[in-house]
């Protein structure tokens, strides 16, 4: 079951799974919808890479969110601060989402 989210929340989704998944993969920063994003720094990105690459050999969603937001400093600090849990919720489908 899908959250309804605010725009807000959406593009706040979006930056972070992107910065977290997409830019890793790709190696530079890609367009974020806040001026105020802050991209992860060199170590957490090495710690999403390896989880990307990880991804792409077991391709369990699941088992890639979990390592995301276990051996990531960035993305455990992004979903602790001042973040209620149906805010995480909906970050977690959004990294999620296969479409």
């Amino acid at each position: 079951m899908l959250n309804i989210v605010s725009v807000a929340e959406l593009s706040d989704h979006d930056d972070i799974a992107t910065a977290a998944i997409i830019d890793t993969f790709l190696g530079f920063q890609t367009h974020k919808m806040n001026l105020r994003f802050r991209n992860p720094k060199p170590a957490n990105q090495r710690q999403l890479k390896k989880v990307v690459n990880k991804f792409i050999e077991h391709q369990s969603y699941e088992r890639a969110y979990k390592e995301l937001i276990g051996s990531c400093d960035w993305i455990a600090a992004t979903l602790t601060t001042r973040r209620s849990k149906l805010w995480q919720t909906g970050l977690r489908e959004h990294v999620s989402s296969k479409t």
